[in-house]
């Protein structure tokens, strides 16, 4: 009889990654990472990317949907932040761009017709 390989510890580095993330939208009201998962810490703007942003109940909101949601859009990443906040009851996921300058910002998000920018210095949003 074999015994059974041990799981990856990777994949378990991953999954406790993933419920950090979880526990931090939860208590904080929103998460910016990079590919690996990693909090963005700095300053600048964080302008979203048109046919990404999605939307979900928060009450439908568990650790499966979760993981299936990030992990689609870390393959669709490309060097950018994936982005979830809640407002109101639901759950917002998207993939943004971070930028050093207000007004580079503020163009970005009126091309791309985004209605808004995120400054992470103040902590706030910048509707346009």
């Amino acid at each position: 009889m074999t015994r059974p390989k041990p799981k990856d510890r990777r994949s378990r580095k991953y999954f406790q990654k993933m419920r950090k993330l979880l526990v931090v939208l939860e208590l904080e009201g929103g998460f910016t990472v990079n590919k690996g998962l990693e909090d963005y810490q700095g300053d600048g703007f964080g302008v979203s990317f048109p046919g990404f942003e999605s939307k979900i109940p928060l009450d439908l909101l568990n650790d499966d949907v979760f993981l299936s949601i990030i992990q689609s859009y870390q393959n669709e990443q490309n060097g950018y932040h994936v982005t979830a906040w809640i407002e109101g009851t639901d759950v917002y996921f998207d993939i943004t761009e971070i930028v050093e300058e207000r007004a580079v910002a503020k163009e970005r998000a009126i091309k791309r017709e985004r209605g808004a920018y995120y400054d992470y210095s103040h902590v706030k949003t910048i509707y346009v």
